[in-house]
């Protein structure tokens, strides 16, 4: 793990929970790249703001649409992503609620 992430940091250990998968029976350790959203930096703020706000506060509701997103939690959000910078509505809507954006994901 340490030779990955001293070429690609931002890949990081994930471990798949038994039973989220069929076949799964046991938690299983991994590598990977957490899921983002990507959009240009021209898109509109609000825009931004409103997507990330909906998925958050409607997480019960689309988290069955696929099973990774049943341990997709806000806690976690901003841990392990690539070193890119956030969009500015997306900055909004975590600093509003509370969650701490690391400068260098700003």
């Amino acid at each position: 793990m340490q030779k990955i992430k001293n070429v690609a940091p931002y890949y990081g250990q994930f471990t798949v929970p038994a039973n989220l998968y069929a076949g799964i029976t046991q938690d299983v350790q991994t590598v990977g790249i957490k899921s983002t959203l990507i959009t240009s930096a021209k898109m509109d703020d609000e825009l931004v703001y409103n997507l990330i706000k909906e998925i958050y506060e409607n997480h019960d509701d689309i988290k069955g649409d696929h099973k990774a997103l049943e341990v997709v939690t806000l806690e976690e959000a901003l841990q392990g992503l690539p070193p890119v910078p956030l969009h500015a509505g997306a900055i909004k809507y975590y600093e509003e609620i509370g969650v701490e954006v690391p400068d260098h994901l700003k």
